[in-house]
């Protein structure tokens, strides 16, 4: 899929470029994958939520799933972003609503 980034930015050909320049800290490269992957990302999150959670929280645990990609980028491996991405987003949600269940006791 070719990207190209609202602020004129790099073209970004493949999950492999878009990773080697996320590793530089490139936030148009963050871009890519949030555009990519967010709806994959909503969708594991919404799964173990369930339909109570409100559309902040799940957006934050969102959030946090791409922050943690953005911080650990040298150590994924290209191509196999999409399951590190549904690891993470899993275990934060289950996180999330252990913090949820926790809070109502």
């Amino acid at each position: 899929v070719l990207f190209r980034s609202h602020k004129g930015g790099g073209i970004f050909l493949d999950e492999r470029d878009a990773l080697k320049k996320m590793i530089c800290k490139d936030e148009d490269a963050l871009a890519w994958f949030i555009d990519r992957y967010a709806p994959y990302v909503s969708t594991i999150i919404y799964n173990i939520l369930g339909s109570f959670v409100d559309s902040s929280d799940l957006e934050e645990v969102a959030s946090d799933v791409f922050l943690t990609l953005w911080n650990n980028a040298k150590s994924v491996n290209p191509g196999k972003v999409k399951a590190y991405l549904g690891g993470i987003a899993r275990n934060k949600a289950k996180r999330s609503e252990e913090r949820r269940v926790g809070k109502e006791c």
